[in-house]
C-alpha cells in the first residue's frame, strides 16, 4: 500500500518511518535476514546481491503503522560508489557478521568507517544507531567469534547495540527488526509489551476456565454434540 493511498483504517493510525542500511561481508546473511522478515522465507543458497536493493515492509504494532525502508548491499559494490540514497536519512546502520566466520567480524570497523564517511551528518546525531548483528546463532557448535571480542567492540563504539539472531527462524528475525523500530520510536516498546501482556492474560484465562484458549476443536461451536 503506497503511503499516499492508504485505507481509511490506515489513515487513522500513526505512521512510524524506519530506515536502515545493511552492510557486511559476502555470505554473512544480510539478504537472508531481509528475506525472512519481508517474505517469511529462508533460502540456504542466495545469489550474490547485485547493487543495493531496497526492501520495503509495513507492520502494525497496536495503533502504529511501522514503515520500514531497508537497504541491502552487494559486497562487490564499493561503499564509496553507492548512491547517496543509501545513506541519507538513515536512522542507523546494520553491520552483519557471521558468528562462524571470524574474518567477517574482523572487517566491521572498516565497514563502519566507510559508511560514516558517506553519511550526510558528521558526526551522526545522538539518536543514530550502529547495530552489530551476529547472524547464524543456530550454529553455536561452529562459533568462531568469542563473546568477549563482541563486548569489547560494543563498549568502544558509541551508539552501538548488539543483537544475535538467525535468519533460519522468523521469530528470531522479527525480534531484530522490532528492535530496529523500538530504537527509533521508543513509544512502541510499551505498546508491544501491552499487546504481549494482553495475549498472555487471554491465554491464561482460557486455561483457568477449563477450556482450550484456542477455541473449540475442529471449528465446532461450543456446546455442540
Amino acid at each position: 500500500v503506497a503511503l499516499g493511498h492508504r485505507s481509511f483504517f490506515q489513515q487513522s493510525m500513526s505512521i512510524c518511518p524506519v530506515k536502515y542500511s545493511f552492510i557486511g561481508a559476502s555470505g554473512v546473511g544480510k539478504s537472508s535476514l531481509l528475506g525472512q522478515f519481508c517474505a517469511k522465507s529462508f533460502k540456504k543458497a542466495h545469489n550474490t546481491t547485485a547493487g543495493y536493493p531496497l526492501f520495503e515492509e509495513k507492520i502494525f504494532i497496536g495503533d502504529y503503522w511501522v514503515h520500514y525502508d531497508l537497504w541491502d548491499w552487494g559486497w562487490h559494490y564499493p561503499i564509496k560508489t553507492l548512491s547517496q540514497d543509501f545513506f541519507d536519512g538513515a536512522n542507523g546502520v546494520i553491520i552483519v557478521f557471521d558468528l562462524t566466520d571470524k574474518k567477517s567480524f574482523e572487517i566491521i570497523d572498516d565497514l563502519k568507517d566507510q559508511f560514516l564517511a558517506r553519511y550526510s551528518t558528521s558526526p551522526p546525531p545522538p539518536e543514530f544507531r550502529i547495530f552489530l548483528v551476529g547472524n547464524k546463532s543456530d550454529l553455536d557448535y561452529a562459533r568462531e567469534v568469542p563473546q568477549e571480542q563482541i563486548d569489547e567492540w560494543i563498549n568502544k563504539t558509541p551508539g552501538s547495540v548488539y543483537v544475535e539472531t538467525t535468519a533460519t527462524d522468523f521469530d528470531s528475525t522479527k525480534k531484530l527488526f522490532n528492535k530496529l523500530a523500538f530504537e527509533v520510536h521508543p513509544q512502541l516498546v510499551q505498546v508491544q509489551a501491552d499487546i504481549e501482556a494482553a495475549a498472555a492474560a487471554k491465554l491464561a484465562e482460557g486455561y483457568n476456565s477449563g477450556g482450550s484458549p484456542y477455541g473449540s476443536p475442529c471449528g465446532s461451536p461450543r456446546g455442540s454434540p
